[in-house]
């Protein structure tokens, strides 16, 4: 008896965007937070920068990676011919 496996649905971009953006605006807000002795305040701003980021280009890649439908053409058939 044949038994199917079922298909793994391929990940969200979107979640890879937004995980990427929360990382690296993080790493960047410390940075920048370190090197000006204010961590409070840089850390949430380069963080809420990167989620935004993050959403913008994971939305722009999930989208594109969708499958097109084809485009509809109408068939002209009930036209009298000349």
């Amino acid at each position: 008896m044949h038994t199917q496996t079922p298909k793994k649905k391929s990940p969200n971009r979107l979640a890879y965007g937004v995980s990427l953006g929360l990382a690296f605006g993080a790493a960047i807000g410390a940075a920048i937070g370190i090197f000006t002795k204010n961590t409070g305040l840089w850390l949430p701003i380069c963080t809420s920068i990167g989620c935004t980021l993050g959403i913008a280009v994971g939305s722009v890649l999930d989208e594109s990676a969708k499958p097109k439908r084809p485009a509809q053409r109408r068939r002209l058939t009930n036209f009298p011919e000349n």
